[in-house]
């Protein structure tokens, strides 16, 4: 089970206030190219990625997209302070959708009506 440490819990980034490496808020679409897992932690405005398939509950992700760290959750915040400072090519407004291609990760970027591809 990957969000909760305990298959009861129900709140947002496990009942923090802000989220962790292995906490979600909103989870809204997976892929898999069967060794790494993303997953699309939308209401944290982030992708997170498994480098390999978690093999064991609340594994942490190894890698954050639309964020510098691990727990930010502000859309569009670059700079990691919490504060918007508009799209760029590394920010999300609610990510949705995600693809694992040979070559790409595609994220549908739903506020900003755009896909980012990140190249592999």
């Amino acid at each position: 089970m990957l969000g909760h440490s305990d298959i009861t819990a129900t709140t947002p980034n496990d009942n923090n206030v802000l989220p962790k490496a292995q906490t979600l808020f909103g989870p809204q679409d997976i892929d898999s190219d069967g060794t790494s897992l993303v997953v699309a932690d939308t209401a944290n405005n982030r992708v997170l990625v498994w480098k390999t398939f978690p093999d064991r509950d609340f594994q942490p992700a190894d890698i954050v997209l639309g964020h510098p760290g691990f727990e930010q959750r502000v859309p569009n915040d670059q700079a990691g302070d919490g504060t918007s400072d508009g799209p760029t090519a590394k920010t999300f407004d609610r990510p949705l959708k995600v693809l694992l291609t040979p070559d790409a990760l595609l994220v549908s970027d739903s506020f900003h009506n755009r896909v980012l591809v990140f190249r592999r």
